[in-house]
């Protein structure tokens, strides 16, 4: 935390998936407030050109895909003159797990075609934290936490 601020008051706010934002109340002196308002000021306006690049390399690459044979799923690379150009089409499946469920299928193909994802349940998890803790314990053993890209969003 930075030396010149004071952290007055944590007020958590419910999320989306059991992620808790924390709202820091901060008490800083004026010339870190200028130094903050100036920044915020630039990152507003790196984010404004972020958004117009976006959208012309966009743009850029719908121009590409009506000139190139689009794979219907998968990736093609294309030699032309100097330049590869790899163009790749994912696509997304979701699955009715109801209407599955309810398929006249066999068991062995449904758990041929289905894969069961394990994931952890951040609710539960912060739950457990709070209402086990010799629980929760157990557990930190298996689970490896990264530090990911810090992202900022800036309001008026």
């Amino acid at each position: 935390m930075m030396k010149n601020a004071k952290c007055a008051t944590k007020t958590p706010k419910r999320k989306k998936f059991g992620q808790y934002k924390e709202v820091l109340k901060m008490e800083i002196d004026n010339k870190t407030a200028i130094a903050l308002g100036m920044l915020a000021s630039k990152w507003r306006a790196a984010k404004e050109q972020e958004q117009e690049i976006t959208a012309k390399r966009r743009k850029i690459e719908e121009e590409m895909a009506n000139l190139l044979p689009v794979p219907e799923e998968g990736s093609k690379t294309f030699d032309v003159g100097k330049e590869k150009i790899t163009i790749r089409q994912p696509l997304k499946r979701e699955i009715d797990w109801e209407e599955f469920d309810a398929l006249d299928l066999s068991d062995i193909h449904k758990n041929k075609v289905m894969k069961i994802r394990r994931d952890l349940d951040l609710i539960e998890y912060n739950t457990l934290k709070m209402s086990a803790p010799s629980e929760f314990e157990k557990i930190q053993g298996v689970i490896t936490t990264k530090p990911m890209k810090i992202s900022f969003s800036i309001k008026d």
